[in-house]
């Protein structure tokens, strides 16, 4: 781990066990640890650099990875990284390799693309970031791409042993002004354009006027608390559109789990505490309808396999950074990303293993307690995951009859998941579950300590959000309006709180 995030260590490994090596006392000795394994890689990387002095690092890491021996797990694992290095093989493959450096002078955002045939190579570069590897000797193709410019396309010969640079300048492509207004609402609405580099853009006072090179783009149009909609449009010329978006539920249910029907479970809870929402499953759930729901139920039923995949993770995590409260259960979810960064980071949450024996859980902060499996739950609880918070922003709220927690609540952006280690589904007894789920979204709602946090931490980062977040979080009841004024109030640098203060005292 460094900075909270899961690294993806180590790159390689090397003998590290019962080496003879020398003693600091004189002779020789029998010695293990990664002092002695490492010497191994340097010693391995001065060959390198013998056979080809102008390797770069970024190269050299390459050679390394392509030619260690793969042991454990095949591919990447966390025992072996790519696998034990390989002197010979390095060393052959580096004599055999000629160095390419693509020159990526371009200053405008956006990442540029470089893919490389044969072999199906595919980089990505930052905005002022080269391309440095090495590749064995021969003829290739390599196409370059970044949004808004036209596409490059250059033939090689890479020679062993040498280095070829490749100069590149970008071409712009026509572009003309998008110009959409989203009237009806005090809150700021947002437009996502789709397969570009744009993340989400905002509104101001319901307009939004952005620049885009000529093509054919899917636009999503999106509220919170308003349906999403979305078109497609075939752009070449200054464009006006008004989008006028219709009122949505409280809550998004997302099956993630299409072999089971637990979706009634959910359903009849919610219908219980009264919260209106919309069914959905997993495959057609996208960012821009999970933006306009304030709450998201996602539940993954007796999947244990895949059940986020990297779009509906990178979904999540804009979600919950833009304010949603998220809910997410299930038996095999750990089980599955516990080796994630999305797991670690956005869910908050260390996987200790899967139990067996664990029935009786117990919500820490209400006391309410709850056994799984038999009467009318869906008896599906075999293994729940045992879990353990990561990170400063998350903490244990349910816990096992035994050792361990249940279910984790972390704030992640602006917004908090809650998530459970178990299937809502497989409570015993309606009332229990109306009752679980009353308590989560309890848990969810973010408090007036919390809101004036996200309102701190997001006002120098992004003034667009902030303004919708000011405005969401005025919407309180005069108990809570009064809270938040009071404890304003004891704060001496008030920049980040003035939006919210004008809404508090002026549209209250």
């Amino acid at each position: 781990m460094r900075g909270g995030k899961l690294l993806r260590k180590p790159n390689v490994s090397a003998p590290g066990v019962n080496v003879y090596s020398g003693d600091l006392k004189g002779g020789y000795i029998n010695m293990s640890g990664t002092s002695m394994s490492a010497p191994h890689v340097a010693g391995v990387i001065a060959l390198m650099f013998q056979a080809f002095p102008d390797l770069s690092v970024a190269a050299i890491e390459d050679i390394l990875k392509s030619s260690a021996v793969d042991l454990g797990d095949e591919g990447f694992d966390y025992k072996f990284g790519e696998g034990r290095v390989n002197a010979l093989a390095a060393v052959e493959q580096t004599l055999n390799s000629g160095r390419l450096v693509i020159e990526n002078q371009s200053s405008t955002q956006g990442k540029l693309t470089v893919k490389i045939e044969p072999g199906n190579r595919y980089f990505e570069l930052a905005d002022n970031t080269d391309l440095d590897t090495a590749l064995p000797q021969g003829s290739y193709t390599v196409n370059i791409e970044k949004f808004a410019y036209k596409k490059i396309v250059k033939d090689i010969n890479l020679t062993a042993l040498k280095t070829k640079k490749i100069s590149i300048t970008l071409e712009a492509l026509p572009a003309s002004k998008l110009n959409i207004n989203t009237p009806g609402s005090d809150n700021e609405s947002w437009v996502i354009v789709h397969d570009s580099p744009f993340e989400i853009l905002t509104t101001k006072q319901g307009k939004l006027s952005q620049s885009l090179p000529h093509g054919i783009y899917k636009i999503s149009v999106v509220r919170r608390g308003y349906l999403s909609k979305s078109f497609e449009i075939d752009f070449n010329s200054d464009q006006d559109l008004e989008v006028k978006l219709d009122k949505a539920a409280t809550c998004l249910l997302v099956n993630d789990d299409p072999n089971s029907d637990f979706a009634s479970y959910y359903s009849a809870a919610l219908k219980a505490n009264q919260v209106s929402h919309h069914s959905e499953s997993s495959r057609a759930s996208n960012l821009a309808q999970m933006l306009s729901y304030e709450k998201v139920i996602w539940f993954a039923g007796d999947s244990e396999e895949t059940v986020l995949d990297a779009s509906e993770q990178k979904s999540i995590t804009s979600y919950l950074k833009y304010g949603g409260q998220l809910l997410l259960s299930g038996h095999g979810i750990g089980n599955d990303l516990r080796d994630s960064n999305f797991f670690y980071e956005v869910l908050g949450a260390r996987y200790k293993y899967q139990r067996r024996l664990f029935r009786n859980i117990k919500f820490k902060e209400s006391g309410l307690k709850l056994n799984l499996n038999g009467g009318d739950s869906a008896d599906n609880q075999s293994k729940p995951d045992v879990l353990e918070p990561f990170g400063k922003n998350s903490e244990s709220i349910i816990q096992y009859s035994f050792l361990g927690s249940a279910g984790l609540l972390n704030t992640f952006g602006t917004g908090k998941v809650a998530y459970l280690g178990f299937g809502l589904e497989g409570i015993r007894g309606a009332d229990n579950r109306t009752a679980a789920l009353q308590n989560l979204f309890n848990l969810l709602r973010l408090t007036s300590d919390e809101k004036l946090k996200a309102l701190q931490n997001i006002h120098k980062v992004d003034a667009s959000l902030h303004h919708i977040l000011s405005t969401a979080f005025s919407k309180v009841t005069q108990e809570e309006k009064q809270e938040l004024n009071q404890k304003i109030a004891k704060i001496n640098d008030k920049r980040a709180f003035r939006k919210l203060m004008f809404e508090l005292n002026h549209r209250n």
